[in-house]
């Protein structure tokens, strides 16, 4: 089992978003999990190492109550 060592909530206004950034990658060697609670978006990852490895996901919105 993994163990969970951080976790980064964001809260982006209607019609924002975040850019193109760089994390720092060995932050999330062991993996990295996304949610997307209001709205649907799409995360791009790309290799640093291997830029031509990119790997779209769409996450739907989960709503909560």
């Amino acid at each position: 089992m993994t163990e969970i060592d951080q976790l980064t909530i964001n809260d982006y206004p209607i019609g924002s978003g975040i850019g193109s950034h760089i994390d720092t990658h060995s932050a999330f060697e062991n993996g990295i999990a996304s949610l997307s609670l209001l709205s649907s978006s799409v995360m791009v990852f790309q290799n640093f190492r291997d830029p031509l490895l990119v790997k779209a996901v769409f996450l739907p919105p989960r709503f909560f109550f």
